[in-house]
């Protein structure tokens, strides 16, 4: 039932990441911030001084490279970190930046004809192939070459026909030097090589040299989960799956249902039965095949916890090891059973296991850690919620109508009366507001008119009350606020509360469905209090 959902839950963690403030990757370049005047978008330094004028239609930082990409009159340039003009304003679709170079662009001229420019604006690679693309994402470990795939055809009349209506790719290095033929129905990335299909639907792997890995057959599919995870092979006609090793060498036979990829170097395999195991990093088997299901205990996969279902419903919990826990009193798990460690739902009531493995004897209607480490979210009913520890100390009285912990930093508690009580994660009372938002790594809190104010972690107000404000991270990851101030002016903040620019803005034709900077709405959210305000960016 879970296990299914697995590869899906270890997917989202390695998007997430993404998202992550770059400071620490870039710490000699300085913060920049988009600002924008009558639609047009420019950049200001931390200091609040203009370092690109709004002239631009779009604006693009590629902070970690120093580089700048804008459009400007309807067509795509590149300027340096302080607004210099680098490559002229010619082309109609926006470069790419290739990763792992120093400073070369894939770019496309007339439809979809593409070439590789470098940050001067010379031609590395002439514009003669058809959608051309970079082959190694962002998250994996520096390869050496950069391989493009481009596809076979040609451009007639504007338009790209493809030969004989097929659809084929090959690879081309940055020298321009053909390394895989354009004869392929598909070329796909692996983390060391390449999966591809040839026009009979037989899949092969290669290296990044063009060399087989494993060669070209027709009775195996060939998939690659995420970038560290081996290549698996697939029966087309039994649908069983094994493993293969880097060299293309057999890492699992192909007998298994399923190989499922978990954290703490786990894998977990079904075999032709239905039942599960355990497997480590080295496919040895830490369990038998025994459990009709076998998931983590935690919707996330991030509990060095698991529970194995028997066949006969009863239920054991392993840890990372394969080794059968015991608790006190003992876990039942059927199915649809909801689960979130270190929280568990038995007979329709939730109940905490402390780290020691001892199940606590209070029960509640309601409970949640949300993306909390060491609080939990609980309710005995809709009129009593508060907050407790991973020991189930009671950090905040459960006496409110919800209660919320954001990263063990702050703890929302909202009254009856729409008042919202605001905590540090030990439990100490900072202040009470009207609404209170703690989810960009920082607190915001409105008062009786719906107007919104800076806190520090110790309660400190470091702003004045404005109509609205968002936590806006710069390209380094430094923390900057936008703020409205209900009329006609846009003012950012620095992390210290205090102004550093402002400009003006015409909202008098402002709607919901206007796509204009700036865009305001009152929803209700019964965590947060009465009056929360939302500010919204023109993308």
């Amino acid at each position: 039932m879970h296990s299914k959902n697995i590869f899906i839950y270890i997917l989202v963690f390695f998007l997430s990441l993404s998202s992550f403030p770059m400071k620490a990757q870039t710490p000699n370049l300085p913060p920049r911030l988009e600002i924008w005047q009558d639609t047009l978008y420019g950049l200001i330094d931390d200091k609040g001084t203009v370092v690109v004028p709004c002239e631009y239609e779009e604006i693009n930082l590629l902070n970690r490279d120093a580089f700048i990409i804008a459009k400007r009159q309807g067509l795509w340039g590149i300027l340096d970190w302080d607004g210099r003009q680098l490559v002229p304003f010619i082309y109609d679709l926006r470069p790419e930046f290739i990763p792992h170079t120093k400073d070369l662009f894939i770019i496309s001229q007339n439809g979809r004809a593409g070439g590789v420019i470098n940050s001067k604006g010379d031609t590395i690679l002439p514009f003669q192939y058809l959608d051309l693309r970079e082959v190694v994402p962002y998250y994996d470990v520096i390869v050496d070459p950069v391989l493009l795939v481009f596809t076979l055809g040609e451009m007639r009349d504007g338009k790209m026909h493809f030969r004989k209506g097929r659809h084929l790719e090959g690879c081309v290095d940055l020298n321009g030097n053909v390394v895989i033929p354009p004869i392929y129905r598909s070329i796909s990335f692996w983390s060391k090589g390449l999966i591809v299909t040839d026009t009979n639907d037989r899949e092969g792997l290669m290296d990044f040299s063009g060399h087989w890995i494993y060669p070209l057959n027709s009775q195996y599919r060939l998939e690659s989960y995420y970038s560290d995870f081996n290549v698996s092979i697939i029966d087309k006609n039994t649908k069983l799956e094994g493993l293969l090793n880097d060299d293309g060498t057999i890492a699992l036979p192909i007998l298994y249902r399923h190989i499922l990829p978990s954290f703490f170097n786990q894998v977990l395999l079904q075999d032709t039965a239905g039942l599960w195991a355990m497997a480590d990093s080295n496919y040895h088997l830490l369990t038998p095949h025994r459990y009709k299901e076998l998931f983590n205990l935690s919707e996330l996969d991030v509990s060095d916890y698991y529970v194995g279902v028997l066949p006969d419903e009863s239920s054991e919990v392993l840890d990372t090891l394969g080794h059968v826990l015991t608790f006190d009193p003992p876990l039942h798990f059927k199915d649809n059973t909801p689960y979130e460690y270190p929280l568990f739902f038995e007979d329709s009531v939730w109940r905490l296991i402390t780290p020691s493995g001892k199940v606590l004897p209070e029960r509640y209607s309601e409970a949640s850690h949300f993306w909390s480490s060491t609080l939990m979210s609980v309710a005995t009913d809709s009129l009593h919620a508060g907050i407790v520890d991973l020991n189930g100390r009671v950090v905040v009285p459960l006496r409110y109508l919800t209660a919320s912990a954001d990263e063990d930093r702050f703890i929302l508690a909202r009254r009856k009366s729409g008042k919202v009580d605001v905590f540090s994660g030990t439990g100490k009372r900072l202040c009470s507001c009207w609404g209170a938002d703690c989810s960009e790594w920082t607190l915001q809190v409105a008062n009786r008119k719906g107007k919104w104010a800076l806190m520090d972690e110790e309660g400190h107000r470091m702003s004045r009350y404005y109509a609205e404000s968002l936590l806006r991270h710069t390209s380094d990851g430094s923390c900057f606020w936008a703020v409205y101030d209900g009329k006609d002016k846009i003012v950012y903040l620095n992390e210290k509360g205090h102004e550093i620019y402002s400009w003006q803005i015409d909202v008098s034709e402002l709607s919901e469905d206007d796509p204009s900077p700036l865009r305001l709405m009152i929803p209700h959210d019964c965590s947060c209090g009465e009056l929360i305000y939302d500010y919204v960016s023109k993308r």
